[in-house]
């Protein structure tokens, strides 16, 4: 009878060890998520920002765009008109 009580101590050792070794590992893994996840965030606002600088310059790229080509449209129709007129 003591030897059953012996390997039930043993096996309730060897279950308490295996139970705080997972525990920390969790621990571990779970101080790492949270370091992983702040940083997502941070990335995440960064390419936000990113995001909203790129808008802005493409809509002033467009309307310089636009300018241009309406001078180049004006220049042409003066250049005909005085082609015209010759």
């Amino acid at each position: 009878m003591k030897n059953k009580v012996m390997w039930k101590d043993v096996a309730l050792i060897i279950l308490t060890i295996l139970l705080i070794f997972s525990m920390c590992r969790i621990h571990t893994l779970h101080q790492s998520n949270k370091k992983l996840y702040s940083q997502t965030l941070e990335l995440n606002n960064q390419l936000a920002t990113l995001k909203e600088k790129n808008a802005g310059l493409e809509s002033k790229l467009s309307s310089e765009e636009s300018i241009t080509d309406s001078v180049k449209t004006s220049d042409k129709t003066t250049h005909d008109t005085a082609d015209n007129t010759q």
